[in-house]
């Protein structure tokens, strides 16, 4: 499937406390001019989150992790190419060098 018709990817994450491990989905909404990112689907060692299971700190900063790991993942790369070099030649009393093209592209995943 091609990148621009990416819509959304979800990523399952996890953290191990003493009490048990938690786990939740990443997914990150290319849908829309800037990427959205959201944490959902939360388990608990005790079950599905509620509003009465408090979520410890350290499990927050997490989930906030694995939101920039994604970020990381969907950050635009720059691919420069063809030519992958340029040579520049200039001769005395001409101050410039002939054109050569080059192509500058967005390779990553949402560009």
């Amino acid at each position: 499937m091609p990148a621009s018709n990416l819509q959304a990817q979800e990523y399952k994450f996890s953290y191990r406390t003493l009490q048990g491990v938690w786990t939740w989905k990443t997914r990150v909404d290319l849908s829309q001019s800037l990427p959205m990112y959201l944490v959902a689907d939360i388990a608990s060692p005790y079950g599905l989150l509620r509003d009465s299971i408090p979520i410890p700190g350290e499990v927050v900063q997490a989930m906030s992790g694995s939101i920039d790991e994604m970020k990381s993942a969907f950050a635009p790369a720059i691919l420069v190419g063809p030519p992958s070099t340029l040579v520049f030649t200039v001769d005395e009393g001409r101050g410039y060098s002939v054109n050569q093209p080059v192509q500058v592209t967005n390779s990553g995943v949402y560009g």
